[in-house]
């Protein structure tokens, strides 16, 4: 993370939340991601971090946008729970909420808002 912007530092790159999330916490926790361009993109919350892994297949509990050339799926560990959804375009931000009174966890995907001014 360079001034609030990650940065990829090789194929697998990952951020560490500054704080750490829990159903403890009084706060809650809110972070996006905004879709610029490539053919592969995991972007979710885990509860375990090892580096140079894919973080869902070591974390069963972790909760993640597993997006690829041709399709989005969220899946939690390695088990879909969402399939089929649409296909992340440049210029789509995702943004996730993590509410620790009522142990909710939140993705809001927003489409390219560029996409549909310009549609006839």
């Amino acid at each position: 993370m360079e001034n609030g912007i990650f940065k990829r530092s090789n194929t697998l790159g990952y951020a560490r939340a500054p704080v750490l999330m829990s159903t403890h916490s009084a706060t809650d926790f809110e972070w996006s991601v905004k879709f610029i361009n490539g053919p592969y993109f995991d972007i979710g919350i885990a509860s375990k971090l090892k580096t140079r892994s894919v973080i869902y297949s070591y974390d069963r509990e972790a909760i993640v946008l597993d997006a690829y050339n041709s399709y989005t799926n969220i899946k939690r560990g390695t088990t879909k729970i969402h399939s089929g959804l649409k296909k992340l375009q440049t210029g789509d931000v995702i943004y996730f909420k993590f509410q620790p009174r009522t142990k909710t966890f939140v993705i809001e995907w927003v489409s390219n808002l560029q996409y549909y001014i310009n549609s006839p």
